[in-house]
């Protein structure tokens, strides 16, 4: 039986990459992307002679386009084998141009929205995963919890950091409430994009296909890709409005953190209009 796969960003070259790479394995490729990248996906299909591309038009700017994704998702498919969130940090300009709440939104809140939104597809199949690829920086973010999602002063790439960290907690905590061996949730990075060659392929293939583990978070993590040592001497910065310096607070605890992170960011999911998936 076919396997399919949806891939949230192909505006950037890993999505490009794994959308081909997954054409080319013979899965049914759905990609996000907006109207103007059609042309895209008719050169996906003709290039891996796969015909089974096809194309969700929106993006995860805000919350109300992840839901009708998610909307769109749930009336095509009635499961799902592999959500691929591609949040590579483009470049710097095109990061500049955007605001804090939009970074935050699009490389975080709307993938977790995503994922909750779409989690009873990839329930339905037994070796289902949900893969985020993130940027290098992953290891360099701070976390502000009180004041996301503008971030206390941050600049637009410090944004991005601390979007990527609060996603990559978010994940961990929401692998740990899945059953055993259900959907494996891997936050990567995959390296640099000068490096896609045949090693890099065999890699990329290995970590995209689906296989038994025994739990359900990053049991498979081999070292070149970012995994829980990256947070070592991390410590999640929290900024409280009662505190009138807004002075940092030094959280090394990971798990508090991760709770934290995991709270608040149920609490801003909540706040869109079709709310929160039940049970969660």
């Amino acid at each position: 039986m076919i396997r399919i796969a949806l891939v949230t960003d192909v505006s950037h070259d890993y999505g490009i990459i794994c959308a081909k790479e997954l054409a080319y394995r013979g899965y049914s490729v759905y990609v996000v992307s907006n109207a103007r990248r059609d042309t895209l996906v008719r050169g996906i299909r003709a290039q891996t002679k796969n015909p089974h591309i096809y194309q969700i038009d929106g993006s995860l700017k805000n919350i109300d386009q992840a839901n009708t994704i998610v909307e769109l998702v749930d009336l095509k498919l009635e499961k799902l084998d592999l959500l691929i969130h591609s949040n590579v940090l483009p470049c710097k300009e095109s990061l500049l141009e955007e605001s804090n709440e939009c970074i935050f939104v699009n490389y975080h809140l709307a993938p977790l929205r995503l994922n909750l939104g779409l989690l009873h597809l990839l329930q339905e199949v037994p070796q289902a995963r949900i893969v985020h690829l993130h940027s290098k920086e992953l290891n360099r973010g701070m976390v502000d919890i009180e004041n996301a999602p503008t971030g206390h002063g941050l600049s637009a790439r410090q944004c991005y950091r601390n979007s990527q960290l609060w996603s990559y907690l978010a994940m961990q905590a929401l692998s740990e409430q899945l059953s055993a061996g259900s959907v494996t949730i891997n936050s990567v990075y995959p390296g640099p994009i000068a490096d896609y060659n045949s090693d890099f392929k065999t890699k990329l293939w290995n970590w995209l296909s689906p296989r038994p583990f025994s739990q359900s978070l990053n049991v498979e993590l081999p070292l070149w890709i970012a995994s829980s040592p990256l947070l070592s001497g991390v410590s999640g910065r929290m900024f409280f409005h009662q505190d009138p310096d807004h002075q940092a607070f030094s959280y090394p605890n990971e798990q508090a953190l991760k709770r934290l992170v995991w709270q608040r960011s149920l609490s801003l999911v909540s706040h869109s209009p079709m709310g929160l998936v039940q049970g969660f």
